[in-house]
């Protein structure tokens, strides 16, 4: 596989949809239905971040690894993954600090930080339930 093509299978979909994310934190508050703030906000964070956690973490492809063999859990991903998702997260928040009626919370990236870890935690059962994890 090409350097492009493998840049587009495995690295561009992580960044468009941290494209997405920061296209999302730049509507002012006054463009979202404030139901949909109040009620979900912290589930939509959550949500966000997992997609985003699982698209890190099958961006970060190992040095050397072909684009046929099975790409299989490994722990040095998964926190450099989480580690990403999290510092997105908060510099995303910090972003939000110049959009008008957003504001930077803590909880908004405390969900952040928890999808990513839901995001590294059902990666790795279901790496464990196909047998495939492999040493760090």
């Amino acid at each position: 596989m090409s350097w492009l093509g493998s840049f587009l299978r495995y690295q561009f979909p992580a960044v468009a949809w941290g494209a997405v994310i920061f296209a999302a934190s730049s509507v002012p508050s006054t463009k979202i239905p404030s139901l949909l703030l109040e009620s979900y906000d912290k589930l939509i964070h959550g949500g966000i971040f997992f997609i985003l956690g699982i698209l890190v973490y099958r961006a970060i492809r190992p040095l050397g690894a072909s684009s046929t063999e099975p790409l299989h859990f490994n722990v040095g991903r998964m926190i450099v993954s989480v580690g990403i998702v999290i510092l997105y997260g908060a510099t995303d928040e910090v972003h939000q600090a110049w959009v008008p009626g957003r504001s930077v919370d803590i909880l908004d990236l405390t969900a952040d930080a928890v999808g990513g870890l839901l995001a590294a935690l059902v990666l790795y059962i279901l790496a464990r339930w196909r047998g495939r994890t492999a040493s760090a």
